[in-house]
């Protein structure tokens, strides 16, 4: 029958598109770029975490939300 070769066929086709979707990942992964912290801006929270605790030990703070 015609059909049941064509519908063998569609199969083969699927099964060998699923397993190329897994083997070809394992030849050529992908690139991976790690996220490197700019420390200027990690000096700057530091400076703004310090300058905030400063406030609110001496009284001066203008935030309602934390003093």
């Amino acid at each position: 029958m015609k059909v049941d070769r064509t519908t063998k066929a569609l199969l083969l086709l699927i099964a060998l598109g699923l397993w190329m979707n897994v083997l070809v990942p394992m030849f050529r992964p992908a690139p991976v770029v790690a996220a490197r912290p700019d420390l200027d801006d990690i000096e700057r929270e530091v400076k703004d975490a310090a300058h905030d605790e400063h406030a609110i030990y001496g009284g001066t703070c203008n935030n309602d939300k934390i003093c």
